[in-house]
């Protein structure tokens, strides 16, 4: 396999996929809820955190050069290939039907079409056939997407400015939206060696990682902030549109939710097929695109949206307490506990499923995971460190 990609091609793909609607929903979220000023201090301090552990990771994954199946395995144990390999596909894979679905609904409201599964049908093949050219071809859709995106995203902004400011300024600064803004993309961070272990260097990944947790995310959720503060729609679409906007307009904002979504599934399906592939100890990372890609589109066709997201938010949880603990060992790998792991990754499921039942500690289930995850692997990193360092020394006196 050639590592050759530069910090311009892995910051591409990374915010080619980022640039989606959820993301945008957070920030608009979180001022409507919060209040702008709480937002914008959200979006800073959340993100910081997921810079710090978006560096580690992609400094791991360009050393390593595992995929994130991979580094389960190192972590956990053999026992931990199968368990994130398959919550790694079937998180993606779920994602990639509902994100699916969504751009089969747009499409038939521009088409003024009522049923839309057979959209969702050609649209996912469209997907899929892409997966063709495999990791290059993620790339090259990325430079192509990315620049259109951006103008779009630049233009809305400046559309929006010519409604007054509508959110009033709070008195207090409430800090509860820092983990929303951790939560919404924390899974870029778990996920990172995938991508990650495709840089040319481990240069090219701390670049790509800073730009896209330091300046990408943190715009993006801004911009959802600031359309928050000059829409008069709570729905995060109808702002970026615009109420006094050109039909045009309007027409292409659809044509961008559709754009968006594509390059998002293009990742996801990768992703996914990536795990599928060490899951199996398969060769070809094409066949395993093409195979969850007719999954994903199939199951985008079968309502399961309502019954999904909770199933997705549980089956996040999982992964949140073992990326908890994958995050721990690559910010200083070397010797750590396959146990002491195990036992945090454990920890960590307990302690977010609580979330479920109105007992928090952060206000997110998936924050509450992984630090809490994160937490006992570290004391068990550290005692596996203690007895390795007592174990040399008593070697060198005997």
């Amino acid at each position: 396999m050639n590592y050759t990609s530069s910090w311009r091609h892995l910051a591409a793909v990374q915010i080619g996929g980022a640039v989606c609607l959820p993301i945008f929903v957070v920030g608009h979220a979180m001022a409507m809820e919060f209040g702008f000023l709480s937002a914008l201090v959200a979006v800073v301090a959340g993100n910081g955190v997921l810079l710090l552990l978006g560096l580690s990771a992609a400094n791991f994954a360009a050393k390593t050069r595992m995929n994130t199946t991979e580094a389960a395995a190192y972590t956990f144990g053999e026992v931990g290939r199968p368990y994130f390999a398959l919550a790694i596909i079937i998180s993606m894979m779920g994602w990639f039907a509902i994100q699916l679905d969504m751009m089969g609904l747009m499409a038939g409201k521009l088409l003024g079409i009522e049923a839309t599964k057979g959209i969702n049908l050609l649209i996912g093949s469209m997907i899929t056939l892409a997966a063709l050219r495999g990791y290059k071809g993620l790339e090259t859709l990325a430079n192509i997407c990315l620049p259109l995106l951006i103008a779009t995203v630049a233009y809305a902004v400046f559309d929006a400015s010519k409604s007054p400011f509508t959110v009033t300024f709070e008195q207090e600064i409430a800090f509860g939206g820092v983990t929303v803004a951790m939560a919404a993309a924390i899974g870029a961070v778990i996920d990172m060696p995938t991508f990650f272990r495709m840089a040319k260097s481990s240069k090219d990944g701390l670049i790509a990682a800073a730009i896209l947790f330091g300046v990408a995310l943190p715009l993006l959720e801004g911009v959802g902030i600031y359309l928050a503060g000059h829409g008069q729609s709570e729905n995060v679409a109808d702002s970026l549109a615009g109420s006094s906007s050109s039909a045009v307009w309007k027409v292409w904002v659809a044509l961008f939710i559709l754009l968006a979504g594509w390059t998002t599934n293009n990742t996801n399906l990768y992703s996914a097929a990536i795990s599928l592939k060490s899951l199996l100890h398969a060769q070809s990372e094409v066949k395993a695109q093409i195979a969850l890609g007719i999954v994903g589109t199939l199951l985008s066709t079968l309502n399961l949206q309502d019954n999904l997201f909770v199933f997705l938010e549980c089956l996040g949880v999982m992964l949140a307490a073992a990326g908890g603990v994958m995050l721990v060992n690559q910010f200083s790998y070397g010797a750590h506990s396959k146990v002491g792991n195990r036992l945090g990754l454990l920890a960590g499921v307990v302690v977010g499923s609580l979330a479920f039942f109105g007992l928090t500690l952060t206000g997110s289930s998936l924050v509450d995971a992984l630090f809490t995850s994160g937490g006992v692997a570290s004391f068990a990193k550290a005692y596996a460190t203690k007895n390795r360092n007592k174990e040399m020394d008593c070697y060198e006196i005997c």
